[in-house]
């Protein structure tokens, strides 16, 4: 039957019409999630060349549009300043957006915040958890910076020495994979950082500390994995 051919040809048009489309757009997508990068890091590097009042507006307009990257670096120049006027407030609202979105580089920020008092009271659980939230994602500088965190002995978080070892294990890990620090990242929290606080860790444990750590931890009925 020539109808039924022609609505198959007719069918099968549409779906491939269809199929350029979708293919059309998501290569669209792409180029534009590309340029807005690009956009990005031309507005950082003209923030951090003095040129602060130009960057401002795309920096701005990106964040605004949802960007959570944009929003990191709109907190990191409202924080710094450099000819641009601080607002810390507005600084932490733009963090704390970005992390909502999920962004490990906005979780570190906000512990560094915490775990050094810039700006806030300082609160080394809070830290903890912004360090937490980017390390379970396996970002270097998130795993980095929990595994430091804990070889301290902050109030609050106390000191964990053997999960400080794994944290720093898996930051050196990370690093070696993907060795290019984020320009955002907190000075002194990439995880460029994680062989050397490793080395300085494994000088103070032992097998029997680890061990004996262990059996504290272990109650009746709990698994015993060896």
């Amino acid at each position: 039957d020539w109808k039924w051919h022609l609505r198959q040809t007719q069918a099968t048009e549409r779906a491939a019409r269809a199929q350029n489309d979708a293919l059309a757009a998501q290569v669209g997508a792409e180029r534009a999630r590309l340029d807005g990068a690009q956009q990005l890091a031309d507005a950082e590097r003209q923030w951090r060349h003095n040129q602060g009042p130009q960057a401002l507006p795309t920096v701005q307009a990106m964040a605004n549009d949802g960007n959570a990257r944009a929003m990191v670096l709109l907190s990191a120049m409202l924080s710094e300043g450099r000819d641009i006027p601080k607002d810390h407030a507005q600084a932490m609202d733009w963090l704390r957006k970005a992390a909502a979105q999920g962004s490990a580089l906005a979780w570190v920020r906000l512990g560094t915040i915490y775990e050094k008092g810039l700006g806030e009271p300082r609160q080394p659980s809070l830290a903890e958890n912004g360090y937490l939230k980017a390390a379970r994602q396996g970002d270097p500088s998130g795993l980095y910076s929990l595994g430091l965190l804990y070889t301290q002995n902050l109030e609050g978080v106390g000191q964990r020495p053997v999960a400080a070892y794994m944290l720093l294990t898996l930051a050196t890990r990370a690093h070696e994979a993907h060795p290019q620090d984020d320009s955002l990242t907190p000075h002194n929290h990439t995880a460029f950082w994680a062989p050397g606080a490793l080395r300085r860790l494994a000088t103070t444990m032992a097998v029997a500390d680890v061990a004996e750590r262990g059996a504290d931890a272990w109650r009746p009925g709990m698994p015993l994995e060896f």
